[in-house]
């Protein structure tokens, strides 16, 4: 009989014929079998005892209706209890992502009673391979330059002078860690982080580049009112929903000049396909008058 193995870190599931752990071929964790689950018989008798009974219905009750289910979109509970209405997803013709277990699960981990579900989603899969191909690539010339540099000097050898080799061939080892520990980083933060919009507010959760659980950052409606749109020159219809953004200026001053560097960091939900879609799904449930809700006289 087939077992299914799953990573762990990603969520990759696939089928094997005799149960052996195997590396995930999406992020390069172990997947691993379930755990059997140890199962204890119950008498007839006791499984009779434990059951609850049947309430009957007073005449009074069968003659009186019973209430009406809400609309399927409203009525969708998760196993964490909340309510979920991907209306606003539906009218942005986007996946409402409810449809992921793995990824509804963890984002109800982070929500508060009642709080209703409207839209979740992971970063673009695709963006992330192309920056993971991206820092990959930028190791290796690291790799490569100063690799090269440190042979050259050893070759030479110049008694003290080829220690110095030593240091780009340092270099070239670290920069040979990092092409393979980045990409693999960045297909996991892909893969286990998410975006999500609620009936109260925006959440981000990131997962670091080189390893830990991650953390969720909340915007409220009053954060999101000068939310924009960065349009991925690689992902067709991708691209950034930035909530803020930050620009740090450093100076480096010496005797001989003075250089002013600024650098600008995005947040929001960055990388995510159909980011215009997106956007309007958090300004219809968050920010617009007919969000669903709110009160006519409010």
């Amino acid at each position: 009989m087939a077992i299914t193995l799953k990573c762990p870190d990603c969520g990759h599931t696939k089928s094997s014929a005799d149960g052996e752990s195997e590396t995930c071929p999406e992020c390069e964790g172990t997947m691993t079998a379930p755990a059997k689950k140890k199962y204890q018989a119950k008498s007839t008798a006791l499984e009779d005892e434990e059951r609850p009974k049947k309430k009957s219905r007073s005449r009074e009750e069968e003659e009186t209706p019973r209430p009406k289910k809400r609309a399927a979109a409203r009525d969708e509970r998760g196993r964490g209890g909340n309510p979920r209405d991907g209306a606003a997803a539906e009218r942005a013709d986007i996946p409402t992502g409810f449809d992921d277990a793995d990824l509804v699960a963890q984002v109800e981990e982070e929500l508060e009673a009642g709080e209703v579900l409207h839209f979740a989603c992971r970063p673009a899969r695709k963006l992330a391979q192309l920056q993971a191909a991206l820092y990959a690539g930028i190791a290796c010339v690291f790799v490569l330059i100063p690799g090269l540099i440190g042979v050259s000097i050893l070759r030479k050898d110049k008694g003290g002078e080829a220690l110095m080799g030593l240091v780009p061939l340092g270099v070239a080892v670290a920069a040979g860690v990092a092409a393979v520990l980045a990409p693999r980083g960045r297909m996991r933060q892909a893969a286990r982080g998410w975006y999500a919009v609620t009936d109260r507010r925006a959440i981000v959760f990131e997962v670091p580049l080189l390893g830990g659980k991650g953390e969720a950052t909340t915007y409220t409606p009053d954060q999101l009112r000068k939310m924009w749109v960065q349009k991925s020159s690689w992902l067709k219809g991708g691209g950034d929903v930035v909530f803020k953004t930050k620009v740090t200026i450093t100076t480096e001053v010496s005797s001989r000049s003075e250089k002013t560097t600024k650098s600008t960091t995005h947040y929001g939900f960055i990388g995510v396909e159909h980011a215009e879609s997106v956007r309007d799904v958090i300004e219809w449930v968050l920010l617009s008058d007919e969000r669903p809700g709110r009160d006519a006289d409010e």
